[in-house]
């Protein structure tokens, strides 16, 4: 690491190398156990070994303009862990986090509430990842070339302003995990996130986690959320609608006071505002739906847009 400048403007050179970082050995070392979710034998600790190799360099002051590259390379373990290999097809996800109570979600074409990849809207799919994981298709489960710039602008802003957990890792939590934010959570996290891209591939990721992830209190899936709040489809969503349900997804219990009244509260409402900027900056709406929708009220069912 090399560091210039820091009486002016902090200037940040610094390269990281990590080869064949054992998992099993990494949490044994930390003092955590292999979580017993994963359904493995007693004393198999064979969670597969990564090389990481990280670059980071340009003036802390400007997160947004650093230049960050990767490579991650990881060997999957001998055998995949069973609770790994049963996502490859149907089956009954039971959440066990926060106040209940909880519903099981079966997750296969044959309930009604499953909605398969091919059917997601293609342009609900552009508004999640924009929103949650631009790299998505790129990465191998983690994005270290957002990590700096979260840390620093969370630095900047005293607090925990932004993260840069992938879509992946946050399949990761909550499949296997509880809610702990603890160091040994995320050492755990690191290596399922790393067992799930190995086993699944990227469309499986992406589909389990549009059929499981919480909306809102018991809420959990893209077609439900869609008919609870809005009385439709995924497919009849509007733009608007759709950057609505994304905007939500990092606090689906804490936003449903911004909107009780029945449209989006203004800090909302400029959240779902600035995932329309974006789809409109990467072309994937034209100017006519970005006005359009710009202009939409956004009513959530049960409720009334303002008079």
């Amino acid at each position: 690491i090399a560091l210039q400048d820091l009486d002016t403007d902090p200037v940040v050179d610094l390269a990281l190398g990590v080869r064949n970082l054992d998992f099993g050995q990494l949490l044994g070392t930390s003092g955590v156990a292999v979580p017993e979710s994963l359904g493995m034998a007693p004393g198999d600790r064979d969670l597969g070994s990564a090389t990481i190799e990280l670059r980071v360099r340009g003036r802390a002051a400007n997160p947004a303009a650093l230049s960050v590259s990767q490579k991650i390379d990881f060997r999957p373990p001998r055998q995949i862990p069973p609770a790994i290999m049963r996502l490859r097809r149907e089956f009954i996800y039971g959440a066990n986090d926060g106040p209940g109570p909880h519903r099981p979600i079966d997750v296969s074409p044959a309930s009604p509430d499953f909605i398969a990849l091919r059917d997601v809207p293609a342009l609900f799919v552009r508004t999640l990842l924009l929103a949650e994981d631009a790299g998505f298709y790129g990465h191998r489960g983690i994005d270290l070339r957002e990590l700096p710039a979260a840390l620093l602008t969370n630095w900047s802003r005293g607090g925990a302003a932004r993260g840069a957990s992938t879509i992946t890792q946050q399949l990761a939590k909550n499949l296997f995990l509880s809610r702990d934010k603890q160091l040994g959570r995320k050492l755990q996290e690191l290596a399922i996130t790393f067992l799930l891209e190995s086993a699944l591939g990227k469309d499986r990721i992406l589909e389990i986690y549009l059929n499981i992830i919480e909306w809102g209190p018991d809420l959990r899936g893209l077609r439900p959320a869609a008919r609870r709040y809005f009385g439709r489809e995924p497919r009849e969503l509007t733009p608007a609608e759709m950057a609505f349900l994304v905007a939500i997804i990092p606090g689906p219990t804490k936003y449903q006071s911004s909107f009780a009244h029945g449209t989006p509260g203004p800090g909302l409402r400029s959240l779902i505002d600035e995932l329309l900027a974006k789809l409109r900056s990467v072309q994937a709406i034209g100017e006519e739906e970005y006005l359009q929708a710009l202009g939409e009220p956004v009513v959530v069912a049960g409720g009334r847009p303002p008079g």
